[in-house]
C-alpha cells in the first residue's frame, strides 16, 4: 500500500507528523506493508493534512485527516469514509486548473530525484544534452533571445524572467545531478568549485591573468591567484609576470 501525505509547513502545523505516525504505526499493527511517501501541498490547506492513497483509477483523496480517523480508514480499506474526497484531480479546485511549474508539487517526493525524473522531470535537460553543439545555438536564436543570460529564472506562473537562474539555485540542481552522475562528494560542490575549474582551464589555455580578472571581474590579484593551483608553475609564472614591478626605494642616508 502507498499513501501520499504533505510535509509541507502548513501540513506540519495542522498535524501531518502526528498522523503519519499513527499511519505507520496501524500498519505495522495490522501487518500491512505500507510505503509512506511525503510530498509537497497541493495547496488545499483547508484540507491538510491531506492524504492520499495510490489506486489504479488514481489518487484517492482524504482531509483533512486527524489521528483519530486513522484506524477507520485502515478498516474502510481506504474506500466509503466520511473524509473521502473521491479521485484527488477531480477535487474542484485542482480541476479548473492548469499547473505549471507546480505541476508536481503535492505529486512527488521533492527529495528524491529519481521520482522527479518518473514525473518528467530533466527532460528538457537530457534533450539539450543530447543535442549537437550547432543545434544548440538554433534552439537559443530560436528562442527569440538576444542578449542577456542563456540560463533563467522562472517564475511560478511559468514567466521566463529577463535575471539569470540565481546561484543559490543552481547550486542545489547541479548537486543532485552530480549525486545521481556518481561523482564522489557531490554535495561539497559549490560555485567556487566552477570559479575554480574555470581560472585553471583559463590558466592553462594560455589566458593572461588580466584577461582572466576582466572576464570574471576580479578586482585585485589576489583574488584570481585564490583559484589558480599554484602547483601549476606556468601558471604562478604568469601571475608574477602580470604583476607591477614593485617601485624602487631611495637610497637611505647613512
Amino acid at each position: 500500500m502507498r499513501l501520499f501525505l504533505s510535509i509541507d509547513a502548513a501540513a506540519k502545523a495542522l498535524g501531518s507528523e502526528k498522523v503519519a505516525a499513527a499511519l505507520v504505526a496501524q500498519a505495522a499493527a495490522r501487518g500491512i506493508d505500507l510505503v509512506l511517501t511525503r510530498v509537497g501541498s497541493r495547496g488545499m490547506v483547508w484540507l491538510e493534512p491531506l492524504l492520499e492513497v495510490e489506486t489504479p483509477a488514481g489518487r484517492m483523496a482524504f482531509g483533512p485527516v486527524t489521528v483519530a480517523d486513522v484506524a477507520g480508514l485502515f478498516d474502510a480499506g481506504f474506500g466509503a469514509h466520511p473524509k473521502a474526497l473521491g479521485l484527488t484531480e477531480e477535487v474542484g479546485f485542482l480541476k479548473r486548473q492548469t499547473r505549471l511549474t507546480f505541476a508536481r508539487c503535492g505529486v512527488v517526493d521533492p527529495l528524491s530525484l529519481a521520482d522527479y525524473q518518473a514525473h518528467g522531470g530533466l527532460v528538457g535537460l537530457r534533450r539539450a544534452l543530447g543535442l549537437a553543439p550547432d543545434a544548440v545555438v538554433t534552439e537559443v536564436a530560436d528562442s527569440g533571445l538576444r542578449e542577456g543570460p542563456v540560463f533563467r529564472g522562472i517564475s511560478r506562473w511559468g514567466v521566463v524572467g529577463e535575471h539569470a537562474l540565481h546561484i543559490n539555485s543552481l547550486i542545489p540542481l547541479l548537486r543532485r545531478l552530480f549525486d545521481a552522475a556518481g561523482l564522489a562528494e557531490a554535495a561539497r560542490f559549490s560555485g567556487h568549485s566552477f570559479r575554480r575549474g574555470f581560472a585553471n582551464w583559463a590558466s592553462a589555455s594560455g589566458w593572461d591573468v588580466k584577461t582572466l580578472m576582466a572576464y570574471v571581474g576580479w578586482k585585485d590579484i589576489q583574488s584570481a591567484m585564490r583559484y589558480i593551483d599554484a602547483a601549476d608553475p606556468f601558471a604562478r609564472q604568469r601571475i608574477e609576470n602580470s604583476l607591477p614591478s614593485p617601485p624602487t626605494l631611495p637610497p637611505q642616508a647613512d
